[in-house]
């Protein structure tokens, strides 16, 4: 039997949140113990293959000068580009104050949903919304809330479409966050956009900057799902890391024999 604490234990292993010593006593046991290294791979298969990822919620209070600000806005003989210029404005002031993180994903996909079903909206408009939602990404991305950038990244999972700095920046996460969620959380959202080149590639390139092996096993099923040949040879080269803890090597030689 298992203790709770033991689990706790390889919990925090897998998400990398060890020291390297305790990292490495874990990896002595699994090595010796086949009862724990069957819980760990439990454990393992079940936050690999599990979507926890939620649809961030809105903050429950609402600033009023926003709302006035919305209401007069529609008043106005043009509401769209009035609104547009009073949401930057507004959502520039409370960004550099820290607040209402939330409430501007909110509005910002409201105001999407309305003006994309409105017949009389123009291509200016549009753009000037994606702007200003990408931008409410990438400062999102930067906070040192880990919450907050989980916020960003599950955010980026509605867009239809990415641009090279969304993608910059996701792989910038998925290679440098502090954070596994975040990290996985990355790899949902960029793999939605597969067929760019440019996000290819960088999941190829981020396989061998990963020490985590929640991250390295996400990783793998992602080559796996993309069936991405060139692949095959840095995930060999982590198969060949000493290093590399053994539940890992299991799910790399697995996924490298699965891709065809």
């Amino acid at each position: 039997m298992i203790s709770e604490e033991k689990k706790s234990e390889l919990l925090a292993y897998l998400m990398g949140e060890l020291t390297d010593k305790e990292s490495q006593n874990i990896k002595h046991e699994l090595e010796r113990d086949e009862l724990l290294r069957n819980e760990f791979n439990e454990l393992a298969d079940a936050w690999s293959l599990t979507d926890t990822w939620k649809d961030p919620k809105p903050s429950e209070q609402m600033d009023n000068r926003f709302f006035t600000m919305l209401n007069n806005a529609v008043a106005e003989n043009n509401p769209k580009s009035s609104l547009l210029q009073e949401l930057e404005s507004f959502l520039q002031r409370v960004i550099t104050k820290q607040l209402m993180f939330r409430l501007a994903f909110l509005i910002v996909g409201v105001g999407l949903g309305f003006w994309m079903n409105n017949s009389s909206v123009n291509s200016n408009s549009t753009d000037e919304l994606t702007n200003v939602r990408e931008n409410l990404v990438l400062t999102l991305l930067e906070q040192p809330a880990a919450n907050k950038r989980l916020q960003a990244v599950s955010e980026v999972s509605r867009f239809t479409e990415v641009d090279a700095k969304i993608v910059t920046a996701l792989l910038k996460t998925l290679n440098n966050d502090t954070n596994d969620n975040v990290r996985i959380a990355a790899v949902e959202s960029l793999v939605q956009f597969a067929d760019n080149p440019m996000v290819r590639k960088g999941l190829i390139e981020s396989i061998s900057n990963q020490t985590s092996p929640l991250v390295q096993i996400t990783l793998a099923n992602t080559m796996v799902l993309l069936q991405e040949k060139n692949a095959k040879q840095p995930l060999q080269k982590l198969l060949d890391k000493e290093e590399t803890n053994a539940t890992v090597k299991d799910r790399l030689e697995k996924s490298i024999k699965q891709i065809i």
